[in-house]
């Protein structure tokens, strides 16, 4: 089984991996321009869990506030990299 931690940024993802049963440790920055996210997450084999953290900047203002995305379209933007 793996176990897998993602730091969602806009431009990249950072990624930490550990795999169970050996014990070892995979780092990565993946960015999202090309087809580098596509292929990691295609690579992976057996169980797998994932866990997404994602956060946005506070602004001083209620403008730049409302051109921020949400969680849920970083989220949904993350689901469109991984799986189409």
């Amino acid at each position: 089984m793996q176990i897998i931690g993602v730091d969602l940024h806009t431009r990249q993802q950072t990624v930490a991996m550990l795999n169970v049963e050996t014990g070892e440790i995979v780092e990565k920055i993946l960015q999202h321009e090309g087809d580098s996210v596509r292929e990691f997450y295609s690579t992976l084999a057996g169980p797998t869990r994932v866990g997404i953290e994602i956060t946005l900047t506070s602004h001083k203002t209620n403008d730049v506030k409302a051109l921020q995305p949400t969680p849920r379209s970083q989220f949904l933007h993350f689901l469109t990299l991984v799986f189409w």
